[in-house]
């Protein structure tokens, strides 16, 4: 009989290694270590939570219309609290944080890595795995 038991707790974060966008190739530094981000599932705990929240702070203030700019900030933030911590990943020679701040500032400064986070956390695929 099929047992739950053999897969993964989707609240457990999972690496996702960052695509060079201009190659498609793993982006790594001089020294070959790979730049990643350890993310939490769409599924998880805490992308409902912020899901919920979001919903909650839209009734209140009843935001029936959001406009498109405040969906597209609410998208980025939901995802930027999916991203558990970063990996491998410099500015300026400084080791990014891993805060929903520092990542937020990371998808505006590199868009085609939050269309990687997007892809990742919302292929369920990527955090089922068997035991």
């Amino acid at each position: 009989m099929p047992d739950l038991a053999n897969f993964e707790d989707i609240n457990k974060p999972v690496l996702m290694p960052i695509e060079d966008p201009s190659t498609g190739e793993p982006w790594v530094d001089q020294d070959g270590n790979v730049a990643a981000l350890m993310l939490y599932s769409r599924d998880s705990k805490i992308a409902k939570e912020e899901a919920f929240r979001q919903v909650d702070e839209s009734r209140k203030k009843n935001l029936n219309d959001e406009s498109a700019a405040k969906t597209d900030a609410n998208n980025r933030l939901l995802y930027a609290k999916c991203v558990h911590s970063i990996i491998n990943i410099q500015e300026d020679g400084k080791d990014l944080e891993s805060d929903v701040e520092t990542v937020m500032a990371l998808f505006k400064k590199a868009p085609w890595l939050y269309s990687q986070v997007i892809d990742f956390v919302e292929k369920r695929a990527n955090f089922i795995k068997r035991r």
